[in-house]
């Protein structure tokens, strides 16, 4: 939570002795963010410290949860999602028209690697703290804006459908339902 008090505020000490179920995602705005330092040619340094900065805080957010039995005595499960990205793994964030009208263009080179790094640092996490991960970049890459590139790295094959909307970040119909979908079964697990 660092500065803010959301999830303490959201969960105060409790009595209730039934198991409390949290889902949540966070990264969007943190991703928009970045995608718009490193096309500006933000360098490799202030980039990871950026991604470090962010999966510090989904750890903190998952430990505080998970350990802290006076908010939850009946146990707590938390179901989190790692990070997504509208490129297909290729860093072309002006791949969606509408970032260029917030004034992010270009390649950002780092993306990649510093994606699959947050990727596996959210793993880490979910694994320490016995949480569950929803795998929704493993899932959305190749449904993104470049899926019907053949050269891209999850390239899908022909008719492969874009399940990310015109804002970037959010999903299409199409892709709500896989999310809800995700989220579902990992609960019904």
């Amino acid at each position: 939570h660092g500065d803010n008090p959301q999830i303490p505020t959201c969960f105060p000490e409790m009595v209730d002795p039934r198991p409390t179920l949290v889902v949540m995602t966070m990264g969007g705005n943190d991703l928009a963010d970045l995608q718009r330092a490193g096309s500006d040619g933000a360098p490799l340094a202030q980039t990871r410290a950026m991604v470090e900065a962010q999966v510090a805080l989904m750890e903190e957010a998952v430990t505080f949860l998970k350990q802290s039995p006076e908010r939850f005595p009946g146990g707590v499960f938390v179901v989190f999602a790692n990070l997504w990205e509208y490129t297909d793994g290729t860093g072309d964030v002006d791949s969606c028209v509408a970032v260029r009208l917030i004034g992010i263009t270009g390649v950002w080179p780092d993306a990649e690697q510093l994606i699959i790094w947050a990727n596996e640092q959210y793993m880490r996490i979910a694994v320490e703290q016995r949480a569950d991960l929803v795998l929704l970049m493993e899932t959305f890459c190749g449904h993104g804006f470049h899926n019907d590139d053949e050269t891209a790295r999850c390239y899908r094959g022909p008719d492969t459908p874009r399940w990310f909307d015109l804002t970037c970040i959010h999903p299409t119909p199409e892709g709500h339902t896989v999310v809800a979908d995700l989220f579902y079964n990992v609960i019904a697990q």
